[in-house]
């Protein structure tokens, strides 16, 4: 079976706002403007973190998590687009956005990021 420790799970919650995150972010990044589209590896390791951010980002909602997620992975690459599209495409305030990334930021050290750089 695949469950996960009952010590690692807090918040019964938590794996479905897991859930709703990861496949927010595919819809938001189909939202995107045409100049915005990203790759597809960049949209996987942007789900990954979205998957994991739930343990860093306790109340917050799916949307605000999915965004921030993108955005963090947008950072890391250092890829340029605009956070006020992401923002739109996310249907969130640029604040909430802006917020719950820095609170991913935050937690940087903690996350498994996948190897963006493997050619």
């Amino acid at each position: 079976a695949n469950l996960r420790p009952a010590s690692t799970v807090e918040n019964p919650d938590e794996g479905q706002t897991c859930q709703q995150a990861r496949e927010l972010v595919e819809v938001f990044c189909s939202n995107l403007e045409p100049e915005d589209q990203l790759p597809y590896r960049f949209v996987h390791a942007a789900k990954d973190v979205a998957g994991q951010a739930a343990n860093f980002l306790e109340g917050k909602k799916p949307s605000s998590i999915a965004a921030a997620s993108i955005l963090f992975i947008l950072n890391f690459t250092g890829r340029k687009f605009s956070h006020s599209g992401l923002a739109h495409a996310a249907n969130i305030s640029s604040n909430t956005l802006r917020g719950a990334h820095k609170e991913l930021m935050d937690h940087v050290d903690e996350f498994d990021l996948p190897n963006l750089y493997s050619t």
